[in-house]
């Protein structure tokens, strides 16, 4: 009984520390010892006006565990960043991003990312890097474009 209340209680509070939501859709470029693309969608939720807690799937190819050029090698990342949004003026910010996550391909990642971009209007550009923590045979780069839309 006295977790259900605790659960409860944690769900009404996180409902109260979000202040909005955003869907980002993007599109983009990866490298990790061949080039490939990447695209997928972050979830943005507002905690205050310059920090936001992002998730998001990101489908990428060009995944150079299997070395074979022949095929488009394709895998995931999950990140969970903490999302910093820094004004510079009143339609232009820069976002840094940074947090773990989880990669899905044809060898398990974990891991840290970090991104750095700008925010003009609604419109985002930004380079990103993808560390895993298991090996350090995988670094992957990307960079990517993907605009707004609040829910």
């Amino acid at each position: 009984m006295m977790i259900k209340t605790l659960l409860i209680l944690l769900a009404i509070l996180s409902i109260q520390l979000v202040k909005a939501v955003e869907l980002e859709p993007r599109i983009g470029l990866s490298c990790s010892h061949k080039w490939g693309l990447q695209t997928g969608a972050l979830l943005g939720f507002k905690v205050t006006d310059k920090f936001f807690i992002q998730p998001g799937v990101l489908l990428y190819s060009g995944d150079y565990w299997k070395r074979n050029t022949s095929k488009w090698d394709m895998g995931f990342n999950i990140p969970v960043y903490a999302s910093f949004r820094l004004p510079v003026s009143e339609v232009t910010k820069i976002r840094l991003n940074a947090g773990p996550y989880l990669g899905i391909a044809s060898l398990g990642r974990l891991g840290v990312s970090a991104e750095a971009g700008i925010d003009i209007k609604k419109v985002f550009v930004g380079i990103a890097v993808f560390q895993n923590c298991i090996t350090d045979k995988n670094t992957q780069l990307g960079a990517s474009i993907g605009y707004r839309f609040s829910l």
